[in-house]
This record gives structure tokens, C-alpha cells and sequence, in this order.
């Protein structure tokens, strides 16, 4: 009797076991993909902050029409949009006050516009994240269907324009260079030219002996890290450059010359900040010591 109530228990946890599987299986809904198969070529994201515009040209993306854009940055919003997935559906509806609670309300929303030639292919309303910021609350088109999507969506619609700037102020091509000077305020001109078979190195200006050999290995490393300068941040369009002018730097290329101007702050911390201001870039910015550093030698520096 005994062993017939253990087997009739047991039979019965089974089942218990089985229905439970059945009736949360039947709620689940399967992960969903939402996929955009053509290329984004623009993206508008209206925020709590303002709108904000990125739309390719070339190889590039621009922001609000003027400022190039980190590729990678930009690129890493586009992937975000054109795969999307989405866990499972929250809710449905259309009342502020309950969208509210997931920050997809009209005040607090972040509104993304994705387009191919002009023709809008989808549109996004994301809310916030979760406290593991590995997903979002978020809607699509016109839909009142509030869904939880996988991944840091949130994180990119926040992304200030300073973030998504490129810190690029020119990248030439290092075969194209032909000399570069070096005019310091408080000092002498010298340039240093390559040419003539062989890519001779030379090294000129007033006081420099004309007959000093350069060292080729020094003098093609100094010359090749000219080619490109990086900002550590950019001042705003209408502002001035607080610093004075160290140094007034001229590359010269097959096809055209590219100015660089190097300023120096004296801060109130005892540290010194640097800044510049390029004729490949209409806007101003701040630079790394060593970026400036680089042009605080003399010929003799690469002398044999």
C-alpha cells in the first residue's frame, strides 16, 4: 500500500511538472529579429537634448551637415538599427502616463529615423535601459507594441556630438610630402626636404650647415609622423584659440601646402595646455604635449 501511494505521488508530480512546462512555454515568444537588409545612409535622432543628423558622404559620415564623424562611432549607430533584437513584447499601449515608466513617453523618448535615399525605412522610439544596460525598452514605426530589445541601443542615441566627432585634423599621404618647416616664434626657420633619387634627405635654413648629413631612419620617422595630427577635443565654432603661438608649421605636398599653427596656455595649475589650428580643419583644437613636442628640434637632431 505503501509503494502503491509513492507511484501514484510520483505520477502525479510528472504531470504537475509537465503542465507547468506547457502553460510557460505557451507565453513565451520567441526571440524576433528585425532586420534592415538596405545600407543606412542617414540617421535622425530626435532626444530630450535636440535633433541630431549623420548622414554619409563618400567614406564619410557627417554630423548635422558640418562636422565629420568618427567612422567606427557612427557605423556602430547604423548596426544597432539595422539589427534589432527584440526578446519580447512588455505591453501595449498608447497612455503617456504608462510609457511613461519605460521613458517612451513623448517627453523623455529618444525618436530614431533611419533612411536609404531619402526614403525613411524604419522608425525607433527608445526608452531606458535596464540596470544591467544590456537591454532596452523600445518601440517601432507606429506601432503601440512596447517591446524588450537586446543590447546598449540607449547608449548610442545619447552619444554627444563631441563623442561622435572625428579627432582627425588631416591624414596626408606620406609619399606625397615633400618638405616640411618648422617656424618657431622665438626662433629660426629650418625645413628639412626630401627628393632626388634616392629620397636624399637635406636639411636647411638660416645657421644650418647645408653640408650635415641626416640620418635617414631618424629623419623618415620624424618626417612620415607629420602626416597626421589628432585632436584631443575641439573648441566650439565661435571660439577663440586661448593661447599664445608657439610655432607656425608648413608641409609642403605634390599638390598643395598644409598649414598647422601651434599654440601654448600657461594654466593656473602650473601645467601648460596646447592647442592648434590647421588650414585642413575650419575649426580649432586642443592637442596631446607630444603632438607639439614633435616639433621641438633642431636640424642637428638628425644628424649622423
Amino acid at each position: 500500500m505503501k509503494t502503491r501511494k509513492i507511484v501514484l505521488a510520483s505520477a502525479c508530480l510528472v504531470l504537475l511538472v509537465i503542465a507547468i512546462i506547457q502553460t510557460v512555454s505557451g507565453h513565451i515568444e520567441p526571440v524576433k529579429v528585425v532586420q534592415i537588409k538596405e545600407e543606412i545612409d542617414e540617421i535622425r535622432i530626435d532626444r530630450p537634448e535636440g535633433l541630431l543628423n549623420l548622414k554619409r558622404s563618400g567614406g564619410d559620415w557627417i554630423i548635422d551637415g558640418k562636422y565629420t564623424a568618427n567612422l567606427n562611432e557612427a557605423e556602430s549607430i547604423a548596426d544597432a538599427f539595422a539589427y534589432v533584437k527584440l526578446l519580447g513584447k512588455v505591453t501595449k499601449t498608447d497612455n503617456e502616463e504608462v510609457l511613461a515608466k519605460y521613458d517612451l513617453n513623448e517627453e523623455n523618448a529618444c525618436k530614431v529615423s533611419v533612411f536609404h535615399n531619402g526614403e525613411e525605412l524604419r522608425s525607433f522610439r527608445v526608452g531606458k535601459a535596464t540596470s544591467t544596460n544590456s537591454q532596452v525598452y523600445l518601440m517601432m514605426d507606429n506601432s503601440t507594441e512596447v517591446y524588450m530589445a537586446a543590447g546598449s541601443i540607449q547608449n548610442e542615441c545619447t552619444k554627444s556630438i563631441n563623442e561622435l566627432r572625428s579627432r582627425s585634423v588631416f591624414q596626408l599621404s606620406k609619399d606625397e610630402m615633400v618638405s616640411v618647416t618648422v617656424k618657431p616664434v622665438d626662433g629660426n626657420a629650418w625645413t628639412i626636404t626630401r627628393g632626388g633619387e634616392g629620397n636624399v634627405w637635406t636639411a636647411s635654413g638660416e645657421g644650418v650647415d647645408s653640408s650635415m648629413e641626416l640620418d635617414a631612419e631618424s629623419t623618415s620617422a620624424w618626417f612620415n609622423g607629420c602626416a597626421f595630427v589628432a585632436a584631443t577635443d575641439w573648441l566650439g565654432d565661435n571660439q577663440s584659440i586661448p593661447a599664445e603661438k608657439i610655432f607656425d608649421i608648413e608641409i609642403k605636398l605634390d599638390s598643395k601646402t598644409v598649414s598647422l599653427e601651434l599654440f601654448q596656455a600657461d594654466d593656473e595649475d602650473g601645467t601648460d595646455t596646447y592647442w592648434g589650428r590647421s588650414s585642413e580643419s575650419p575649426y580649432g583644437f586642443k592637442l596631446a604635449k607630444y603632438t607639439v613636442d614633435k616639433y621641438r628640434k633642431n636640424p642637428e637632431d638628425f644628424s649622423k
